[in-house]
């Protein structure tokens, strides 16, 4: 069999454009690429399918598409979370939606806590929106961990990005589900700003997990 290459991965994005996901993609993605207009799993399937082709010549900011795809094959080459990070920082520019993190932040290599730290606080540290929302994303790993909750609360900082204050709400609403008596106080607290309050109690009540209730005396921090 003929070894798979870009040209042929060109060829076949071409062929799945979709006009009409492609004009709702871009309300919700907000790129400032092109957006052919193909489903998040047929592009995670796609990195799978051309994973061996030579990146020497790939032409990247062609689409969301075609960036996607570029940092998938690379996270997945890359064997070590130390190279991924890296990467993630070498090639920012390529990143500039919420939704490639989002999807990409889950190839990344999983370690203990306190090795994957260095990472995530390397992450936090940085001045681009989509580096900062990968890391508040990794926290997920350990969202059932009681002992990992105040390093993660004590990381969550006000933002000017959007992305990452959307990013911290949605990381408030899961651990809430876990330890919602500590996530109560936290939000309780003066730790955070009343906004982010609002956001992640708004996310909370949206879940049916949380009784009518809880949903309730939640609210009441807002009065």
């Amino acid at each position: 069999m003929e070894k798979l290459t870009y040209f042929d991965l060109d060829k076949e994005l071409e062929s799945l454009k979709d006009i009409r996901l492609s004009n709702f993609s871009s309300k919700i993605i907000h790129t400032k690429l092109k957006i052919y207009g193909i489903k998040t799993p047929t592009i995670k399937k796609l990195a799978k399918k051309y994973i061996d082709i030579n990146l020497d010549n790939y032409e990247i900011n062609k689409s969301y598409e075609h960036n996607f795809i570029y940092i998938l094959i690379n996270l997945i080459r890359l064997k070590s979370l130390r190279k991924q990070v890296d990467f993630l920082f070498n090639n920012c520019r390529l990143i500039d939606n919420w939704a490639i993190v989002d999807t990409s932040y889950k190839y990344l290599e999983i370690l203990t806590y306190d090795d994957e730290l260095i990472y995530i606080d390397r992450l936090l540290k940085s001045n681009d929106e989509f580096l900062i929302r990968y890391a508040y994303l990794m926290f997920f790993n350990y969202k059932k961990q009681v002992d990992k909750l105040d390093s993660i609360l004590s990381r969550i900082k006000d933002s000017e990005y959007f992305y990452v204050f959307m990013a911290q709400a949605w990381l408030i609403s899961e651990l809430y589900i876990f330890h919602p008596k500590e996530i109560f106080d936290f939000l309780n607290s003066d730790k955070i700003s009343i906004k982010l309050k609002r956001k992640a109690i708004s996310k909370i009540c949206d879940s049916y997990r949380v009784s009518l209730l809880a949903k309730q005396n939640l609210r009441e921090i807002l009065d």
